[in-house]
């Protein structure tokens, strides 16, 4: 099985705490125009690059309050596979995140996109897992 890239996407900048675009071709939209926003460079030949996996595991963290009002971090993950088993788009795998996000993280301090990291290659009958990488 070939060795899946290690980071995936550190140079495109996101806010989860944008509202969700209707599609992944609407989240490129958006995502160049927030990047205009902070003056950043152009994400959108990131976002439409095929990755080189049709299925993929994300796990990220976030923020909850407790009804005594303690903060605690709930591990989470979400499955993205492309149509048809089709390849994946870095377009693809962050809108599907940003639809996953929307109840949690989109309200969390760490709601800025920072890149996925490699955690695990996967096997054969699995895809490979990547942390999302979160800031504030």
């Amino acid at each position: 099985m070939r060795q899946a890239p290690r980071v995936l996407l550190r140079d495109v900048y996101w806010s989860f705490s944008e509202p969700v675009p209707q599609s992944s071709a609407a989240l490129i939209k958006a995502a160049s125009a927030y990047a205009a926003d902070i003056e950043a460079q152009d994400p959108r030949d990131a976002l439409m690059e095929g990755l080189p996996f049709s299925d993929v595991h994300l796990k990220y963290e976030y923020g909850e309050r407790s009804s005594g009002g303690e903060w605690r971090d709930i591990e989470a993950s979400v499955r993205v596979v492309g149509e048809a088993r089709s390849r994946l788009t870095g377009a693809d795998v962050l809108w599907e995140l940003h639809v996953a996000f929307a109840a949690t993280v989109g309200n969390d301090d760490h709601h800025f996109f920072e890149g996925l990291e490699l955690e695990d290659n996967g096997t054969i009958h699995e895809p490979p897992t990547y942390r999302v990488l979160l800031g504030s």
